[in-house]
């Protein structure tokens, strides 16, 4: 969720400032998403324009999974030929899932000892859980590749890569109805037990991620060649039905990911906004801020659902300033510790 190395030759440098971009504009999307379905008065979800807030909101998890695949796909082209440090990503990774559970412990539930209630929301899988898991599942497809023979790794991450991603899809229908195994591990496939994204259909935003960083390319037209080749499949897919776990949802989803990619790969070569730029190297930090900052706010008294659009606004205004102090902070934190480790000790 973080960046490449800044000592990245001019051109990764380039694919990575617009990827950091996406990524920042992901997470402040994310905070007004999240802000808005806690704060904003029921009444006015009836106005004319909410469907199309609601619609924009709904990219906002898609992007933010699709993102991360991305920069891993990337990252076979720039590392080609060169040893993964597997043990350091999985450790990554299990940090990531960590979080996504510390951030729906239920203190509420076990201080009451409702236990069973407590295991649901505990153990919910949430976009943090379904990105490390995710992530997992190609890292594995890079490892298991890597016994192959050089000249055919990369055809071979491609080949399973894009299987994952179909198969993904295509099971999430049948795995709505999945009931067997543990809770911790029904969690991953359905949402039967309270999870906002299971694997079933989400994963694949990241693995079709991963198949678009690899093929990675300076020029934004092939994001939207692959955008339309996508919209194109969303309409095959299309049997009048359509829900978050239907083939036609992934592809219109995908294909408004990848062409805000495009977009944003395209501005990036003009304008670089700081404080965009800044939210995507912090996205980790400014993503369990924010969702804190909330869940503070509504535990100090502000009621939910208690505001109209200008109220809203201002708790979006207090919530993205708050969140961004504590990323500045945490990112000065981390600067004078490395500054430290580095500095003669004579």
């Amino acid at each position: 969720m973080s960046s490449v190395a800044t000592t990245a030759p001019a051109k990764a440098r380039e694919r990575v400032e617009w990827l950091d971009m996406f990524r920042g504009a992901a997470v402040l999307a994310m905070i007004e998403t999240h802000v808005v379905n806690t704060f904003l008065a029921p009444t006015l979800r009836e106005a004319v324009w909410f469907p199309w807030l609601n619609w924009f909101n709904g990219l906002v998890a898609p992007a933010f999974l699709f993102i991360a695949g991305y920069a891993l796909g990337m990252s076979w082209r720039a590392g080609a030929g060169k040893r993964v440090d597997f043990a350091r990503k999985a450790k990554r990774l299990l940090g990531v899932a960590a979080l996504g559970y510390a951030l729906h412990f239920p203190f509420a539930e076990i201080a009451q000892h409702r236990w069973a209630a407590a295991l649901l929301t505990g153990t919910q899988v949430d976009v943090l859980q379904c990105l490390a898991a995710a992530l997992f599942c190609v890292l594995g497809v890079q490892a298991l590749c890597g016994v192959l023979a050089e000249k055919w790794r990369s055809a071979g991450r491609l080949a399973v890569m894009a299987a994952l991603a179909v198969g993904t899809v295509l099971l999430a229908p049948g795995s709505a109805h999945w009931s067997g195994g543990p809770g911790p591990l029904a969690a991953f496939v359905n949402d039967r037990t309270g999870s906002l994204f299971p694997l079933f259909p989400w994963a694949a935003f990241v693995f079709c991620g991963a198949l678009a960083g690899a093929f990675a390319s300076r020029h934004a037209g092939w994001l939207l060649v692959a955008a339309g080749g996508v919209k194109w499949c969303a309409l095959l897919a299309s049997d009048g039905t359509f829900s978050a776990l239907s083939a036609a949802f992934f592809c219109a989803r995908l294909a408004w990911v990848l062409a805000l990619a495009a977009l944003c790969q395209w501005i990036a070569r003009e304008w670089k906004p700081r404080g965009v730029l800044f939210a995507g190297r912090e996205s980790l930090v400014m993503y369990a801020a924010h969702l804190l900052v909330i869940e503070w706010t509504v535990q100090a008294g502000v009621p939910r659902g208690g505001f109209g659009l200008g109220g809203a606004a201002l708790l979006f205004a207090a919530v993205l300033a708050t969140t961004f102090a504590v990323a500045f902070g945490k990112a000065k934190w981390s600067a004078r510790r490395a500054a430290n480790a580095v500095a003669p000790t004579g």
